[in-house]
């Protein structure tokens, strides 16, 4: 069975089993009762509560609402089956197709490879490594992106890369 990466256990919160979660994924995945799977050994867990503030997700998960039954998962990721995905619409993508994807300009230069896929408050950012190590922050908009098939061709503008 595959898994999917959609977020990450950054730290503790107070002493009742309460987490700070950084999150890969929409906000829905932390609803209540929703099904997770965490660490390396992908142990399922419901959250039985879930609060969104500053940027992170806090959620306590049934089970495990002491600080010391938690504490070993800190620094851990929570993942969802494949399987549950959900269907995307047009021009919608999950992150996780997007990593290692190869990057060229309109002219068909290769420019790098996506290395990582980080959201700003504006939009996402696609963090390009180019083949001179150095990265490159990318819009993943749509007046930079012309196009995302089995490769990403962006508009390249002056300054841009």
């Amino acid at each position: 069975m595959n898994y999917i990466e959609v977020g990450k256990i950054v730290n503790t919160h107070a002493l009742k089993g309460e987490v700070k979660i950084k999150s890969y994924s929409s906000t829905d995945r932390f609803k209540v009762n929703n099904t997770l799977y965490m660490g390396n050994d992908y142990i399922e867990v419901k959250v039985k509560s879930h609060r969104f503030t500053d940027g992170f997700h806090y959620c306590v998960f049934y089970n495990y609402e002491d600080i010391n039954l938690i504490l070993p998962f800190k620094n851990k990721f929570l993942y969802i089956k494949e399987s549950d995905l959900e269907p995307l619409e047009e021009d919608e993508y999950y992150i996780k197709d997007l990593i290692n994807m190869k990057v060229y300009n309109e002219d068909k230069k290769l420019i790098g490879i996506v290395k990582d896929v980080t959201e700003y408050p504006a939009n996402y950012m696609l963090e390009i490594l180019k083949s001179d190590g150095k990265i490159s922050l990318v819009p993943f908009r749509k007046e930079f992106i012309v196009d995302v098939t089995d490769v990403i061709v962006i508009h390249e503008i002056e300054g841009l890369i």
